[in-house]
């Protein structure tokens, strides 16, 4: 066994330079410099993690949500085909130009998106015989959203009353972390669907679509 002690050239372990790292549970000794906690290094990490994400091209976010409702399919495809109504059922739209044509209807309209305003063009296509409505940007007019896709899908629920599924593909083109735009979408879609639900309460048994 060698005893480092005899040795000239050995270096003990108590003259280790105190500016050598040493690796201490929740943080890090860099001698004189002040102790760094691990769990803040995290946190920066992910800070700039999303300041990176920022810059990053983002795809269109697509979310679905879901609800049933005691009344029948074609009464509640009556509320949601009442464009006139939008105003009234969804608080956070405002119409601003509705030109009906066919089954359908090219409206001009603003709501708010992550706290701002947005104003776009959709064109909304009914189909009475599926329940279904979808809607999509107008490439012809200016729209402050790059993407907006969506489907209101009402069928008949095997228990009773009907099913309603609201699926929306959008993209803001605002330069924000991808988990931020799918929560707002996320949210915005939530809103209009306990809006929905909410605006079938009050009308209850009154509504009826005479293309059914």
């Amino acid at each position: 066994m060698v005893d480092a002690t005899n040795v000239p050239n050995a270096t003990r372990a108590t003259n280790v330079p105190k500016s050598t790292l040493s690796w201490a549970g929740r943080g890090v000794d860099v001698g004189g410099v002040e102790r760094v906690d691990v769990r803040d290094a995290v946190l920066l990490l992910l800070m700039l993690m999303m300041i990176l994400a920022t810059n990053a091209e983002a795809d269109p976010v697509e979310v679905a949500v879901a609800t049933r409702v005691d009344m029948a399919p074609e009464r509640v495809f009556a509320v949601v085909a009442d464009f006139d109504a939008w105003e009234r059922i969804f608080g956070d739209v405002r119409v601003v130009r509705c030109e009906r044509h066919g089954n359908g209807a090219r409206i001009r309209q603003t709501t708010q998106l992550a706290g701002r305003t947005v104003t776009y063009t959709i064109t909304a296509t009914l189909y009475p015989e599926a329940g279904r409505l979808d809607i999509a940007l107008d490439p012809s007019e200016p729209n402050d959203l790059v993407v907006l896709r969506s489907t209101w899908q009402i069928d008949a629920n095997p228990s009773g009353g009907s099913r309603i599924v609201l699926r929306v593909v959008a993209e803001s083109g605002v330069p924000v972390p991808a988990f931020v735009e799918r929560l707002a979408v996320a949210h915005s879609a939530r809103r209009s669907i306990d809006a929905l639900t909410r605006a079938l309460d009050r009308t209850s048994s009154r509504a009826t679509y005479a293309g059914w």
